[in-house]
């Protein structure tokens, strides 16, 4: 390919390729900054935050995301399947937990949230500390609905108990 095409076409094709590559990804955190942002930062921790405030904690986010994201990417810059690995676990930690609820009505908020930050962190530690060899995308595909599950099962008890009471009374 390099041989058939003269060297400006070639450096144009590259230019291109990597600014299309660059601003993917900077379209990729923006939206990770924007969904911290409104859904965690501004709806938990500081709900009387100013617009500055926004700014300032989505810049902080960004930065610091960016350096998560570089410090992956260098770890494991020799293995293409450990970043997939990395990659496909993540994704498994948040698909599964989103699959159940597709086929569960009674799947509740808190639950998807916990057993998607428990998996994540659980793909995390077993993709950069597995010494057993444990297979981590079968184990989170189990996991992850039983956690589903019990949460969900557990808030919906709670609830009927107190319409109950509530009706008693």
């Amino acid at each position: 390919f390099a041989s058939t095409l003269p060297y400006p076409i070639m450096l144009i094709f590259t230019v291109c390729i990597v600014s299309a590559i660059i601003s993917s990804i900077d379209s990729y955190i923006n939206a990770v900054s924007s969904v911290f942002v409104k859904d965690l930062f501004h709806k938990y921790y500081r709900k009387n935050a100013t617009l500055d405030e926004l700014q300032s904690a989505g810049k902080w986010f960004t930065l610091i995301f960016g350096a998560i994201c570089i410090l992956i990417t260098a770890i494991f810059a020799n293995s293409i399947l450990g970043l997939l690995m990395l990659q496909a676990s993540i994704i498994m930690a948040f698909a599964m937990p989103l699959l159940f609820a597709l086929f569960w009505d009674k799947t509740t908020a808190n639950a998807l949230f916990v057993s998607s930050f428990s998996m994540l962190i659980f793909a995390l530690f077993l993709n950069f500390y597995n010494p057993w060899g444990l297979p981590i995308i079968p184990m989170q595909a189990v996991i992850s609905p039983i956690i589903v599950y019990v949460i969900s099962y557990a808030e919906q008890s709670k609830l009927s108990a107190s319409k109950q009471k509530g009706m008693e009374v």
